[in-house]
């Protein structure tokens, strides 16, 4: 199909792939994350270290961690791969996680085992490198991006914004027709066309034009509706969508959201979409990176609900010696109250000692 081929810069000219790109890659940029160790009693410990501060922090000299997380994953959500070289000092110290340009990288196999070559770099092995991939390829080890799963599906959405642009530009112009019951001279046509636009054209045109003989003004214009913009707009939305994964309602496309299923949109969004980029990137860290820790990202910031929601059940939480009052009132960004650091137990919930159950007896 005839078109403009779809490539890193013009991609997010497409309002639609734009959105997708930037709701994936700010979501996953934006949320808190925290290196665990599981303790001996199966319980969850938060690690600090060199490792967890570049990560939360500084994953390069020129990136914060926000700005590092938002590029690759927008790398590989348009070229289908990600790759950061494990920059390590003399004492096997993680310095920075550079990332390289994913043109710039290919994969070639030494016998059995990858190798990455960059145009710089050189040979690198795997455990050298962090990549961050999309599904595709036969083997699974180079993934396939926007710009190659939506080749021609985006192609097309290019054509159609092209044609529409160039239709909303000249349908705010008036076109007109000068009608004549008959047959005008050449000279004399030209002479009626000139005096019409001397007196309609430019800015602050306007006036009174004389028709004689019959002559009529017949308005051409062509219609947005005619060409079916909206349908073709709610189409491009729906396209991108089964490209991304995003869901539609996600992509400002809210005509069958309401208040109340906001929450549950935000939450489908998370377990059909996100979900699975959030696996990825946690699985490739913990095995480059990390020794018997695990990357945890912090979700519930996605389907937190109103303050009333968030309140009724964080109280849930306190009420059944879940959380202690000091800790909800982390979870809802307040500052800590002395005194307020142990379990509330209700008495309709406490273990009963045994001996409690038994009837008192009289001393004989």
């Amino acid at each position: 199909m005839p078109g403009e081929p779809i490539t890193d810069q013009n991609i997010e000219w497409l309002p639609a792939c734009q959105r997708a790109i930037s709701l994936l890659s700010g979501d996953i940029a934006r949320l808190p994350m925290r290196l665990v160790r599981e303790d001996a009693k199966g319980g969850r410990i938060e690690q600090f270290g060199p490792t967890s501060h570049l990560l939360k922090s500084q994953p390069t000299q020129a990136l914060h961690s926000f700005a590092w997380r938002r590029h690759i994953v927008r790398q590989y959500l348009v070229h289908g791969n990600a790759v950061c070289y494990i920059q390590k000092s003399n004492a096997d110290t993680v310095l920075q996680l550079l990332p390289l340009d994913s043109g710039s990288v290919r994969i070639e196999y030494d016998g059995a085992e990858p190798r990455y070559i960059h145009q710089q770099l050189g040979s690198l092995a795997p455990s050298e490198v962090l990549h961050f991939r999309m599904p595709g390829g036969t083997t699974g080890l180079w993934g396939d991006g926007l710009i190659d799963t939506g080749r021609e599906a985006l192609k097309q959405l290019r054509s159609q914004q092209r044609v529409a642009a160039s239709v909303a530009a000249n349908t705010v112009q008036p076109r007109v027709v000068l009608k004549h019951p008959g047959k005008l001279s050449e000279q004399m046509a030209l002479a009626a066309k000139a005096k019409f636009s001397s007196t309609f054209s430019g800015a602050g045109s306007g006036g009174v034009v004389l028709l004689q003989d019959g002559m009529s003004v017949e308005t051409l214009n062509v219609k947005m509706t005619d060409l079916d913009f909206l349908a073709t707009c709610n189409w491009s939305i729906a396209e991108v969508s089964r490209l991304s994964g995003v869901p539609v309602s996600m992509l400002s496309e809210h005509s069958k959201s309401t208040f109340s299923n906001v929450a549950e949109l935000n939450r489908s969004y998370l377990d059909t979409c996100l979900a699975s980029h959030l696996a990825m990137i946690s699985s490739e860290i913990e095995n480059k990176l990390l020794r018997n820790r695990s990357l945890e990202f912090d979700t519930t910031v996605l389907t937190k609900g109103t303050l009333t929601d968030q309140v009724t059940a964080w109280s849930l939480a306190v009420d059944r010696g879940v959380l202690t009052r000091n800790e909800m009132r982390t979870r809802l960004g307040l500052n800590p109250i002395e005194g307020l650091d142990q379990p509330i137990l209700r008495l309709d919930t406490a273990e009963v000692d045994e001996d409690e159950d038994e009837e008192p007896t009289d001393a004989a």
